[in-house]
C-alpha cells in the first residue's frame, strides 16, 4: 500500500532526527518541546502497532486512524524543528545531521556524562582532545601541522571549524577503533563548544 510505504519510509528516515531531538533537549529545558518529542515517540509506537493491526484485520476505520495519525505525525515533526533548531547553532545542527544516527546516539551518551562536569573544562578540553584523536594519525608531519596551527595566535571559532574540516578529511582512509571513539567524543565536545559559544551571543 503507497500510504504504508511512505510511513515506513518516513519512519526509517527520521530515526536520525529522533535521535537528534533527542540530544537537543539535552540543552533545550523546555517543557512544551519536550511534551512535543515524547507525543513523537508515542504516535510513531501507535502508527506501528496500528499497521500490524491492519495486515491482520484491513478495516478502513483503522486505515483511516493511521493515515491521520501520520499527518499528526508530520506536523509535529515540523513543529519540533520550528520550535527547537532556532535554538542552537546552524552549524551544530548541520554537524549532527549528516552523522549516521549510530554516532549521534554515542555522541549522546557521551554528553549525557561530559556536562555534569564541562563547566570546569571549557575550551582547553576541547583542544586537549584535539591532540588526543590526533594521536591516531600516523603522520607526524600532519599531527605537528595542526598543532602549530592551534598554537600560533588566540583560538577562534573560525580556526576550530578548520582544524575540525581537517581532521574529518584526513581521517577518511583511516580505520581504527580508537580514532573512531576519540572522533566522536571529539565531535561531542565540538558541539558542546558550538552551542556554548551560540548562547553567549
Amino acid at each position: 500500500m503507497e500510504l504504508f510505504n511512505e510511513i515506513n519510509s518516513f519512519i526509517k528516515r527520521s530515526k536520525s532526527e529522533i535521535s537528534i531531538f533527542k540530544l537537543l533537549l539535552l540543552y533545550h529545558d523546555n517543557n512544551e518541546d519536550k511534551l512535543c518529542y515524547d507525543v513523537i515517540l508515542e504516535v510513531t509506537s501507535k502508527i506501528e502497532s496500528d499497521m500490524v493491526i491492519y495486515s491482520k484485520e484491513k478495516s478502513e476505520e483503522l486505515y483511516n486512524t493511521i493515515d491521520n495519525d501520520f499527518f499528526t505525525l508530520k506536523e509535529l515533526y515540523e513543529e519540533f524543528k520550528k520550535e527547537v533548531y532556532p535554538c542552537f547553532p546552524v552549524k551544530g545542527v548541520m554537524l549532527l545531521s549528516v552523522l549516521p544516527k549510530t554516532d549521534v546516539d554515542k555522541i549522546y551518551n557521551f554528553l549525557v556524562k561530559y556536562l555534569d562536569f564541562e563547566e570546569t573544562r571549557g575550551i582547553d578540553a576541547l583542544v586537549f582532545q584535539i591532540y588526543k584523536t590526533l594521536m591516531y594519525f600516523p603522520s607526524v608531519e600532519y599531527r605537528n601541522n595542526v598543532k602549530d596551527f592551534l598554537s600560533q595566535t588566540v583560538i577562534t571559532s573560525d580556526r576550530l571549524e578548520s582544524v575540525m574540516g581537517s581532521i574529518k578529511q584526513h581521517k577518511k582512509d583511516l580505520k581504527s577503533e580508537g580514532l573512531e571513539n576519540s572522533y566522536i567524543e571529539l565531535l561531542a565536545m565540538y558541539f558542546n563548544y558550538l552551542v556554548k559559544e551560540f548562547k553567549h551571543v
